[in-house]
């Protein structure tokens, strides 16, 4: 790595929030100060590709995922610019790879999720504890992992994502308490709202009626 730059929709906010604390320490001699920040915002899909077109990688931190990670996922296939992020929206990540895997692959881009608290405590825990077994000449057969609170706060990504992810299980829960005439998810052979081929069957009114008991 050889220079690194911050991006932001709102540069103002980055440079009072973090790039004015990060002047007044000094990286080390393995460190590397960042460059000039980049204006992007996901809501800008041309501003996502400008970004990562300047990049050999792109390490997005922005979540909820479900929400603001797609366009980027987007952008550093189009600008074949390797594409890494930190989440733990698993549902997420399996239909971004069904969506831009082969993709991805073709254009020769690297798409790597799942890369910060989520996975690197118990992935480095495993790795010391098969290697410190391989050194007494046995084999890690099983590893578990627990992870627990001390102190902090819960980041807003993080809080939304359970949101989603309990509003997606309501759904899911209509879909299958209706057969499919309500909720369940997009993509979902028996999901389905008022008005997709798979309810047309069903009456208007009952629709209606279904609606105010369930919903």
């Amino acid at each position: 790595l050889s220079s690194w730059a911050p991006a932001a929709r709102n540069l103002a906010k980055l440079q009072k929030e973090v790039l004015e604390r990060m002047s007044t320490v000094d990286p080390g001699p393995d460190g590397l100060k960042p460059m000039a920040p980049i204006e992007a915002d996901c809501e800008d899909h041309e501003s996502l590709v400008r970004m990562c077109a300047r990049a050999k990688c792109v390490l997005t931190c922005a979540g909820p995922y479900f929400s603001y990670g797609e366009g980027v996922v987007r952008a550093c296939i189009e600008a074949r610019t390797h594409y890494v992020d930190i989440t733990g929206e698993v549902g997420w990540v399996e239909s971004m790879m069904r969506k831009y895997g082969a993709e991805a692959e073709a254009r020769g881009v690297l798409l790597v999720s799942c890369s910060g608290y989520d996975s690197v405590p118990p992935d480095l825990a495993t790795f010391l504890a098969a290697k410190a077994l391989e050194g007494e000449g046995e084999v890690l057969q099983r590893f578990e992992a627990f992870v627990g609170s001390s102190g902090g706060a819960m980041p807003t990504g993080t809080i939304e994502t359970g949101c989603e992810a309990l509003a997606s299980a309501k759904r899911r829960a209509l879909g299958a308490a209706t057969l499919g005439m309500l909720g369940g998810e997009e993509g979902d052979e028996a999901g389905g709202v008022a008005g997709d081929a798979a309810a047309t069957f069903v009456p208007e009114a009952e629709r209606e009626n279904l609606r105010r008991n369930l919903l």
